[in-house]
């Protein structure tokens, strides 16, 4: 549950909504005791993870243009 709670709120910090609502799901499906409801969410927890890279490397990009990008 801690790493939960801290991952929406460092989601929620950077504005990534989409990452926090997924955790904001998880967080409640374990507080109710819904483990496949838990599951659902664990499981588009990469996909929100691979939309907040591509859109911190567009960001580095379009801020810095020299190729920084979130895999450098």
């Amino acid at each position: 549950m801690d790493a939960v709670l801290s991952l929406k709120v460092n989601a929620h910090m950077v504005g990534a909504r989409s990452m926090e609502k997924t955790c904001n799901g998880l967080e409640q499906s374990i507080l109710h005791g819904d483990m496949r409801g838990a599951a659902h969410n664990a499981v588009a927890l990469p996909c929100d993870i691979d939309t907040l890279k591509t859109a911190m490397s567009e960001f580095l990009y379009d801020r810095f243009g020299d190729g920084t990008t979130a895999d450098n």
